[in-house]
């Protein structure tokens, strides 16, 4: 008897702990997850979100671009783009003009020398007459003892 009494007793508490038991439906936060995600999940649903964005500003730069490209003039665009060319070959010429002038100078004093220091030292004797150095008359070839 007894065990029919602890038998039945437990019998109505689960049925009755079963039977006033909502089932919770499976609730989503507003983000998109769910209460309790994995890691991998969230890592997922992030880099989606970054993709998203990433490829709106994507697209809102190419429509502004396409945009002002519409708007501008072709023939302003072109005669900017002629005048900056012109403009950038003007100065890579002066430039190459003024580099050319330097590396001229430059040879020319390392040739000749500069106005400056006078021109470069020319000896001129005869062909029969031996050059004798300044210090000749300091150096001796016998021995001092």
């Amino acid at each position: 008897m007894m065990k029919q009494a602890i038998l039945l007793l437990g019998t109505t508490l689960l049925l009755a702990s079963a039977t006033f038991a909502e089932e919770a439906p499976a609730t989503q936060a507003s983000n998109g997850l769910p209460d309790n995600p994995s890691l991998w999940r969230v890592l997922t649903y992030k880099s989606g979100q970054t993709l998203s964005k990433t490829g709106d500003a994507i697209q809102r730069g190419a429509e502004n671009t396409s945009q002002s490209i519409q708007n501008q003039n072709i023939g302003e665009r072109v005669e900017q783009g002629a005048t900056s060319t012109a403009q950038f070959a003007k100065e890579k010429t002066q430039q190459a003009t003024t580099y050319g002038k330097e590396k001229w100078q430059q040879g020319k004093e390392a040739i000749i020398g500069t106005p400056n220091n006078g021109t470069a030292p020319i000896e001129s004797r005869p062909l029969t007459t031996p050059i004798q150095p300044a210090n000749q008359g300091n150096i001796s070839n016998s021995p001092e003892n």
